[in-house]
């Protein structure tokens, strides 16, 4: 009896921290999710998996190059010395020529907001909140991905959802007033390939309740779930683009490409983790 008992026990014990990257990655694949959150597993250290690793860094430098400009510390040195063909002197030339409208008011770069969402915490860090006392809450996000993303495919992202619920569940601090009035948020995506035109996407009452009953779900399927639940993915193509592929003995095919794409999955898809948030 113990042991059928420990073999229902749920994998995600209580309080697990959810974000937006690893809402992602139950989407698009359980057995990652499980194998990266809640196993911990490393990836697989490959001279593929680094060079995955080291897009990601320069991805990382952008953001802070950002949040230190944001901080008003120089980073002309910075940008000096780097190489000519580096992406983080293009990317940086992007968002000099083409910087978003911050509105007045303090800005809190690389912000964190949390809140309570069932037994567990849902956690975001915010690449940049701009506080308007009493008036408005604005959220940026720098993205360095290649592809621009479809306006209700960025509407419907995790991170846009956590985020925008977020502002309003735990950013009264900011805003100066006991409650966030949920059209009182704005988040706008800032796009290296495409500086001249971020997206900008206002929230309602409608879509913050919308987002909370999208999110309690979720998290109430992924924390029911025992360990032999989190099965592979059904789309094997996913596979390819897997840091975690060898270990489901799935695509070997995989080996080739693993790591490489910049987007880290078919050119069609957006990398909404960009920047991997958090690594608990």
């Amino acid at each position: 009896m113990m042991r059928g008992t420990l073999a229902n026990r749920p994998a995600v014990q209580p309080p697990f921290v959810f974000t937006q990257s690893n809402l992602q990655d139950f989407d698009r694949c359980p057995r990652l999710f499980y194998l990266r959150w809640v196993a911990r597993v490393e990836w697989p250290q490959t001279t593929l998996s680094r060079e995955r690793e080291a897009d990601l860094l320069q991805r990382s430098r952008f953001h802070r190059l950002v949040q230190q400009w944001l901080l008003n510390i120089s980073v002309t040195h910075i940008i000096e010395a780097e190489p000519a063909e580096s992406p983080l002197r293009t990317w940086w030339q992007a968002f000099r020529d083409h910087p978003p409208a911050l509105p007045a008011g303090p800005r809190f770069p690389e912000v964190e907001l949390a809140a309570p969402i069932g037994e567990h915490v849902l956690l975001a860090r915010m690449d940049l909140l701009v506080a308007e006392p009493r008036r408005r809450l604005t959220i940026f996000d720098w993205k360095t991905g290649l592809f621009y993303p479809r306006l209700e495919r960025l509407r419907e992202s995790w991170q846009t959802v956590v985020y925008r619920y977020l502002a309003v569940e735990a950013g009264a601090p900011y805003f100066g007033e006991p409650a966030v009035p949920p059209d009182a948020v704005e988040m706008i995506y800032w796009f290296s390939e495409y500086p001249a035109t971020p997206l900008a996407l206002p929230y309602s009452a409608d879509e913050h309740t919308a987002a909370g009953e999208r999110l309690r779900e979720r998290v109430a399927q992924i924390a029911s779930l025992p360990a032999e639940s989190f099965t592979p993915c059904e789309d094997e193509q996913t596979c390819l683009f897997c840091p975690y592929w060898g270990y489901c003995g799935r695509a070997k095919e995989g080996e080739a490409l693993a790591g490489t794409d910049i987007a880290a999955g078919p050119p069609d898809e957006w990398d909404w983790s960009d920047v991997p948030e958090f690594e608990y």
